[in-house]
């Protein structure tokens, strides 16, 4: 099995990569875990959440996003993302919402995103 072949792991590891959204591209880092979280990470937030193999090749995430100046956007952001991956490339796409700081949503956005696997982990050998 190659380092770049997913099969056994999944999206376990470092992904750097861009969202494309409301005609703007941003470039992310996301960190996915065994124990099925993921952490965010971009030049204006940080965010947290989870991720869930769908498939052989195949998985979802839910993050909420924060960013860092709260006088630009003082709510956040739930970001929702179906994806595939294959030989250390994964793309994506999900409906966002736009969050209030009391929770109500004020918006949403379609984005696209693509993401290349920096540190592949160890594979499973079953």
């Amino acid at each position: 099995m190659s380092v770049a072949d997913t099969t056994h792991t999944g999206p376990l590891g470092l992904w750097r990569g861009t969202a494309t959204h409301d005609e703007h591209t941003d470039e992310f880092a996301l960190s996915f875990a065994a124990d099925g979280t993921v952490s965010l990470t971009t030049p204006f937030s940080t965010g947290e959440g989870t991720w869930t193999a769908t498939g052989a090749r195949s998985f979802s995430y839910t993050i909420r996003e924060v960013f860092n100046d709260r006088s630009v956007m003082p709510g956040w952001i739930a970001i929702n993302v179906d994806a595939t991956h294959f030989e250390g490339t994964y793309t994506g796409s999900g409906l966002c919402y736009v969050h209030a700081p009391d929770g109500t949503v004020v918006g949403s956005t379609f984005a696209h995103v693509t993401g290349h696997r920096q540190n592949p982990p160890e594979s499973d050998p079953s």
